[in-house]
């Protein structure tokens, strides 16, 4: 459709010599809500007949309705208008064509692509008891293609926009603004390095603990900043490191705990990135009212502390590493020092 309207327009296709019947039906349709084009009523003084059916007329409808009559038959202008080829492009455009013959005998006169769809029997003895159908099968016809075409511009749409993020993932910055990603870059060079962790082997003895072997290990920091922030944590604290690595290094190690030895795991030193974390704004210091202190303390300290929160921040970094596609799967982790650009490599 050339342009959106809230009722049917219909192309009534027919024979000069039939225009009272058209006529009639001219009236009807606009008394139900339906825009007819009649050559009659279209057509401009001066304007060509041809440019104005082919180009102005029918394919700014959303229905072809022809009435076929003896005379209708032997028009050069109305073969033109129900050629074969034209009935295909109607179909391509999803405009409904209608055919009415005004007796049943003329069926049989038919081309054969016509003569295979349904084609009414209409005249002035059945006009009032087909009319409501006919406007019932208008206005349906107009629905079907006014959802066909909010379909299609939806694809369009979603076409463009897929276009669109193509064409901004092959600018420098992405779907990320320009600073942003020089932001990123800078936290994620930033992040590029290892440090030690330690983890412990202890055995209870009567109550007191007893170190049976220390093992020292590095992490790759910026394969543990992803794996912070996970679903229904809302602060951060300087043992959220600890927590990370507990769960994805610990199942590894040579060292285990046992039960029955009473014999226990723990991670005795780990990186702290509080204020690395801070400086990036991947958290924030928020604070947070504390109960009323007892009278004897008041006055030693702060009645309020400061906690940290993740910021929204740290969820748009982990999209940056998901689209860039660098995105961590795990924590690196080794025995030794790696050399410079050898994050990932195989666990001692």
């Amino acid at each position: 459709m050339n342009q959106v309207r809230n009722k049917p327009r219909v192309f009534l296709s027919h024979c000069k010599r039939d225009i009272a019947f058209v006529q009639r039906l001219y009236d009807d349709l606009r008394h139900c809500q339906i825009d007819p084009w009649l050559d009659s009523e279209e057509i401009r003084h001066g304007q060509p007949w041809l440019d104005a059916i082919f180009e102005s007329g029918i394919p700014t409808c959303d229905c072809v309705l022809v009435y076929l009559t003896p005379n209708s038959l032997e028009s050069a202008l109305v073969k033109k208008e129900i050629d074969t080829s034209l009935i295909a492009k109607l179909s391509d455009s999803h405009i409904l064509f209608l055919p009415y013959v005004s007796d049943s005998t003329l069926r049989s006169k038919l081309r054969p692509d016509i003569q295979a769809l349904q084609t009414p029997e209409w005249n002035d003895a059945n006009y009032q008891i087909l009319l409501p159908r006919v406007v019932a099968e208008i206005w349906r016809g107009f629905q079907e293609r006014t959802v066909l075409a909010a379909i299609s511009a939806e694809k369009v749409r979603r076409l463009e926009a897929e276009l669109e993020v193509t064409r901004l993932r092959s600018q420098r910055g992405g779907v990320f603004a320009e600073g942003e990603d020089r932001d990123f870059c800078y936290i994620w060079d930033t992040l590029d390095r290892w440090e030690p962790f330690v983890f412990a082997q202890f055995q209870n003895e009567g109550g007191h603990k007893k170190t049976l072997l220390e093992l020292r290990l590095l992490a790759h920091i910026r394969s543990i900043v992803p794996f912070l922030a996970e679903p229904g944590q809302f602060e951060y604290y300087r043992w959220s490191v600890s927590r990370v690595l507990g769960e994805q290094v610990q199942p590894a190690l040579p060292i285990k705990a046992s039960a029955d030895d009473k014999i226990s795991i723990e991670l005795i030193r780990y990186p702290d990135l509080s204020e690395e974390l801070l400086m990036f704004g991947l958290i924030e210091r928020q604070e947070r009212p504390q109960s009323r202190l007892p009278e004897i303390f008041r006055g030693v300290g702060p009645t309020a502390l400061y906690t940290h929160v993740y910021a929204q921040k740290i969820e748009r970094f982990k999209y940056w590493l998901a689209f860039n596609g660098i995105m961590p799967k795990e924590i690196e982790w080794s025995a030794e020092q790696p050399a410079p650009g050898d994050a990932g490599k195989p666990r001692a």
